[in-house]
């Protein structure tokens, strides 16, 4: 049953407190979620080459711009030219350019938002994917997620063996990283 798939994200994201805060944020969406962050660039793409080595995908990817290491552009690029293509990412950064965001957009970013200052704005930003990502990427079948699951040839999953720091919500332990922290 696809409910009792973990909801998979990256979150690439440099800054801790903002991770926690968003991560703490995500909760809201209610459902068993495995969360795992990348804290630059550099690593997000291990990640995600590691992915697509061990045939798994994340169901979502929220990506900050502005990385150390690697910029977040390249992370993109990666993605979307990658086997994991189909994977939603959506951009939450600081930045107010909107040719940043034209830029995200057109590269294959499903949406581009800015980081939120308070507690409201955060619980809009979650409802916002729980409306318009999460139904398109969790549970629905013949969608961009089963087509990508099949693509990589299983199902969603986590991405075992990549050694990333496993900050799972305490909702739903992250079981490939779990022991590794």
């Amino acid at each position: 049953m696809a409910s009792e798939t973990p909801f998979t994200i990256l979150l690439v994201e440099d800054n801790p407190a903002d991770a926690h805060l968003f991560m703490s944020m995500l909760k809201e969406l209610g459902m068993r979620l495995n969360v795992i962050v990348a804290g630059d660039g550099q690593r997000a793409l291990s990640i995600l080459t590691d992915c697509i080595a061990s045939s798994s995908a994340p169901n979502l990817v929220i990506l900050d711009l502005n990385l150390p290491k690697v910029h977040g552009y390249e992370v993109l690029s990666f993605l979307k030219s990658s086997p994991l293509r189909s994977v939603p990412v959506v951009v939450m950064t600081g930045s107010l350019n909107t040719e940043d965001e034209a830029r995200a957009l057109s590269m294959g970013a499903a949406m581009y938002i800015i980081k939120p200052c308070t507690l409201e704005e955060y619980d809009n930003i979650v409802a916002r994917l729980k409306s318009e990502i999460v139904p398109r990427e969790y549970g629905r079948k013949g969608d961009d997620r089963a087509s990508n699951a099949n693509l990589l040839g299983t199902r969603p999953a986590s991405c075992p063996g990549t050694g990333a720091p496993a900050l799972a919500l305490p909702i739903a332990p992250w079981p490939a990283l779990g022991d590794r922290r």
